[in-house]
């Protein structure tokens, strides 16, 4: 590596991992990141900051935990992708 330049993404990019279907961690992460604001207590109440228009949202392992709270879970990353 001596000598070479390092190069990094053009986008912020927010890695999300093992959130194990919990509907309020994805909501608090998305909203810590900086790329999401809330503005009410509904889940589909989601608005992409200006960052998080440009951003790429990474979810790791674990994002659903074959339960009840899946659907929740399931619906928040929906929002999610129809706002981008």
């Amino acid at each position: 590596l001596h000598g070479k330049s390092w190069l990094g993404p053009q986008a912020e990019h927010y890695f999300f991992p093992d959130l194990h279907a919990d509907g309020g961690a994805i909501l608090r992460s998305l909203v810590a990141s900086g790329g999401v604001d809330k503005f009410d207590a509904h889940d589909d109440a989601l608005v992409l900051t200006e960052q998080g228009r440009h951003a790429t949202f990474v979810f790791g392992g674990d994002l659903l935990a074959k339960g009840p709270s899946d659907l929740r879970a399931l619906r928040i990353v929906w929002t999610l992708i129809e706002r981008k």
